[in-house]
């Protein structure tokens, strides 16, 4: 919980943790304490289990909550979607309400949409949104991640591009 040193600068003499069930699994802990030293009985252990309990339930049913508004806004967000794919004959207005699109339902920053040039074979800037590069900047096929997923047919992806860069940049 705490570095024993904290214990006693914060005055701590006896502390309970009890750990948040629910389903059975682990959705938190709740810690108590006092100032003095005491025995924790029985029923003040039961009595916490039984809050932690009530907790639990509070905290998971929150979460399903939470999860249940995102499924909404993200079917809300694919509804949107549809109705950009089939209001328009505008091919570049569809990619950018794309590209709009992703970003609000995944959470991100920035988004690109490449087309496929097969002719070239290499991958076209269509719609960009919060990142310099102009619109038709091309990517070989094969070549970074974009061209890489293209490539393989298959999604890249890091969860730190600085420790563990994107595939598809070797020269």
């Amino acid at each position: 919980l705490l570095p024993p040193e904290w214990f006693e600068r914060l005055g701590v003499g006896s502390a309970l943790v009890v750990p948040l069930v629910s389903n059975d699994r682990v959705v938190g802990t709740i810690g108590l304490d006092t100032a003095s030293t005491r025995t924790w009985h029985q029923a003040q252990l039961d009595l916490a289990m039984t809050i932690a309990a009530q907790v639990a339930l509070a905290v998971d049913n929150a979460r399903h909550y939470r999860d249940a508004r995102q499924h909404a806004a993200e079917v809300e967000a694919m509804a949107a979607i549809g109705e950009t794919l089939t209001s328009t004959l505008d091919a570049q207005r569809v990619l950018e309400g794309i590209a709009e699109s992703a970003i609000s339902l995944i959470g991100a920053q920035r988004a690109i949409v490449f087309e496929l040039d097969q002719e070239a074979a290499c991958l076209r800037a269509r719609a960009i949104r919060g990142v310099m590069v102009d619109l038709g900047f091309t990517l070989p096929v094969g070549r970074g991640a974009a061209g890489l997923a293209a490539l393989r047919l298959e999604p890249t992806w890091t969860d730190d591009v600085i420790e563990h860069p994107l595939p598809g940049y070797d020269e």
